[in-house]
């Protein structure tokens, strides 16, 4: 049996499930729990706690999960905006200051836009990947490995 099973049969038989302090489960009423129960708590106890946890999260920080570690210019010219993906907020460093993939990021979200990708600012950090992804295959499929090295499609040699 699965920790949300075990979950979902103690509250449709009005067990009231909570997380207490030091990694304990709390339930009441006891009286309710059988030693079945108890059982499967005890085994998928970690797994309880982390549904306990996961649905105690507002809806701010389920979105800010969501999109994650990201970057992208400030409205503050000179700066780069990184979003935490732990508090939800955005903080502002100077681009000198700023870690080299967070200007890069930046720089690409700004040319994403200019080329028409109207969603580049809204892009979370999973499909900022698969864009890095993406141009990395496109890369690799205009050269050729050779024995002396990598040569791009443009010193290939024509047929």
């Amino acid at each position: 049996m699965s920790a949300r099973k075990v979950l979902t049969g103690l509250r449709r038989r009005g067990v009231k499930v909570e997380a207490g302090s030091g990694g304990k489960l709390r339930c009441s009423p006891r009286s309710k729990l059988g030693d079945g129960d108890l059982a499967g708590l005890k085994q998928h106890k970690g797994e309880i706690l982390d549904l306990l946890a996961e649905e105690a999260k507002s809806p701010e920080q389920h979105q800010a999960e969501a999109l994650g570690l990201v970057a992208m210019y400030s409205r503050h010219f000179g700066y780069i905006s990184l979003h935490d993906p732990g508090s939800g907020g955005w903080f502002d460093l100077p681009t000198k200051d700023a870690p080299l993939w967070a200007v890069g990021e930046a720089r690409k979200r700004k040319k994403l836009y200019r080329n028409g990708n109207r969603k580049a600012y809204r892009l979370t950090s999973r499909e900022m990947e698969k864009v890095w992804e993406a141009e990395q295959q496109e890369m690799w499929e205009h050269s050729a490995i050779t024995d002396r090295g990598i040569l791009y499609e443009d010193y290939l040699e024509e047929d």
